[in-house]
């Protein structure tokens, strides 16, 4: 009885795993802002110059792009995974101002508001 109620649980834990795994991949294809990192930037590169940079490329879905000043690094913000995807292939396979960038998914806290936040007063 003992072994029927732990395959039992074992089965509805599998389940409900696959179905939050199912729901997340549905939010995400239909819509899920998705974060980019884009790193070795060329130095001075502004905010205006990678979104330059990626319009020229055909990326349509951007909506936030942010440079910190001074740094060789930035952050695009997509408005679906998908776009995301294409637009990681993308600026993956050509260079900004002669320098190869790196490219990768940046985690979930970078994705949230596509409005860059404001310089203290």
């Amino acid at each position: 009885t003992t072994a029927a109620a732990a395959t039992s649980a074992a089965s509805t834990t599998t389940t409900a795993a696959a179905a939050t795994a199912a729901t997340a991949s549905s939010a995400a294809d239909e819509g899920e802002k998705c974060c980019l990192f884009v790193g070795n930037l060329p130095h001075g590169t502004s905010n205006e110059r990678l979104k330059d940079h990626v319009d020229k490329l055909g990326v349509t879905e951007v909506l936030w792009v942010s440079v910190p000043p001074g740094k060789r690094y930035g952050f695009l913000t997509l408005s679906t995974l998908k776009g995301a995807a294409e637009a990681k292939r993308l600026l993956e396979s050509r260079a900004l101002d002669g320098t190869s960038l790196k490219v990768e998914y940046a985690g979930a806290r970078f994705a949230g508001d596509p409005v860059p936040p404001q310089a203290p007063a």
